[in-house]
């Protein structure tokens, strides 16, 4: 669901943004993004290659709850 909505969000803004910023400031953009997301990925999000699903249960269940 959330791929299908940020799918929407960059086609119906794609050309509003290309139409003011033009191709390499928009690219420029999207590329920043993406960056910021790698970093989060693989700082943020455990590896669980070769691991059961126990593990990766028991990995998520003993770490502190995120306060409200």
């Amino acid at each position: 669901m959330f791929g299908w909505g940020t799918g929407f969000l960059i086609s119906q803004s794609l050309p509003r943004l290309l139409e003011n910023l033009g191709g390499a400031g928009v690219f420029g953009i999207y590329g920043a993004a993406t960056a910021v997301a790698v970093l989060f990925i693989a700082t943020m999000v455990p590896e669980t290659k070769g691991k059961t699903l126990e593990e990766i249960e028991q990995f998520w269940s003993s770490r502190p709850a995120a306060p409200s």
